[in-house]
């Protein structure tokens, strides 16, 4: 007992064991996501297939970060960069999953694990753990990945492997293009509703990062320094 408590009073250790556990939790849902396609008929395009969602290139990113941030790279502008790149990411990942694609699915561990426990494992990282605040000037950054991934869904992924698509995730609307929303007959060929739809998301998400999240993380700050008083 003495042990854990002298353990849960280092700040630094119990730092290190908070993005212990989370690495652990990506880890599991990544890891069970890629046994799930052993259950599959397609076992080898169902593990490739895995990679193309938005959704595990995410919490793959999340994971490459937290491993990072024991190293001295989260000592550099580009880990900071990208820290909120996958803030973003994550983000957009559990909002959409569950606004759009969760209420029409029966969901499982897996899923729970990627949408939403990483999401809310990282924001928690974000908030009590990590030590910098987003800035208005690295904004274009949020917009890079999700705007080349969706060119790439209709520029490569659609194209080359959409049958693959198909054959994996079954017949329904929009499989050819990863994700339903993307298909461009679900808007009649409108692409003006495609690019307004990916234009809401994106906005609101930065939104929600800008105006939820900073506030937040810097009345956190502000509490904890009120508690811990240098001098």
């Amino acid at each position: 007992m003495f042990k854990l408590r002298r353990i849960l009073s280092n700040r630094n250790r119990l730092r290190c064991i908070v993005i212990s556990f989370i690495i652990l939790l990506v880890v599991v849902g990544l890891v069970l996501q890629a046994f799930r396609s052993l259950y599959s008929p397609y076992p080898k395009a169902y593990f490739f297939i895995n990679y193309i969602y938005f959704t595990t290139q995410s919490n793959i990113l999340v994971l490459i970060l937290l491993i990072l941030h024991f190293t001295r790279f989260r000592n550099t502008r580009l880990f900071h960069i990208f820290t909120h790149i996958a803030l973003m990411n994550i983000l957009m990942t559990g909002v959409i999953f569950h606004l759009f694609l969760g209420p029409y699915m029966e969901l499982t561990i897996v899923q729970h694990l990627l949408h939403t426990a990483t999401p809310l494992s990282y924001l928690f990282y974000y908030f009590f753990i990590y030590d910098r605040y987003f800035t208005v000037k690295y904004l274009e950054t949020l917009l890079i990945y999700p705007t080349v991934y969706t060119i790439l869904v209709y520029t490569v992924i659609e194209p080359l492997v959409g049958d693959t698509l198909e054959l994996v995730q079954g017949d329904f609307q929009g499989s050819r293009f990863i994700y339903p929303f993307f298909d461009p007959y679900y808007y009649d060929f409108n692409w003006f509703k495609i690019i307004l739809f990916f234009l809401v998301i994106v906005v609101f998400v930065i939104v929600v990062m800008m105006i939820l999240t900073q506030p937040i993380k810097r009345y956190i700050e502000r509490k904890y320094n009120e508690g811990n008083p240098i001098g």
